[in-house]
């Protein structure tokens, strides 16, 4: 390896003397670049707060939505028991009625067969 000249390690110092000049002024945009990436979070923070807020009001309101179907499955429930019970009264009092009309229908039916007889034997008497 060869030394540098005196000149050359000068003029490198210089260089680095340069560089270290502006240091300053990059120091200074880093620490501008930081306090805006402070006042993002600032302002991320203050939003996240807030979704927080919204999220624990939607958990109570999905909670009372919850605690509101549970009540209204039940009282469908009920009420569809209440129909059928009232559907298999209205059913056993409507078999009862045919029932009664099937008796009479059978009587009306031998009467009328009997009148038949009867209307069948005059005209061959006569």
């Amino acid at each position: 390896m060869e030394s540098e000249s005196l000149e050359d390690r000068l003029i490198l110092l210089e260089d680095d003397m340069n560089e270290l000049r502006k240091l300053p002024d990059r120091v200074t945009g880093l620490a501008d670049q930081v306090t805006g990436l402070t006042g993002q979070m600032t302002g991320l923070t203050g939003q996240m707060t807030g979704l927080t807020g919204q999220v624990t009001g939607l958990t109570d309101r999905v909670g009372t939505l919850e605690s509101n179907l549970l009540q209204f499955r039940g009282e469908v429930r009920d009420e569809f028991s209440t129909i059928r019970l009232e559907l298999q009264g209205t059913v056993q009092m409507l078999r009862a009625e045919l029932r009664a009309g099937d008796a009479e229908t059978r009587r009306y039916m031998r009467v009328l067969h009997e009148e038949v007889l009867t209307r069948i034997a005059s005209l061959r008497k006569g």
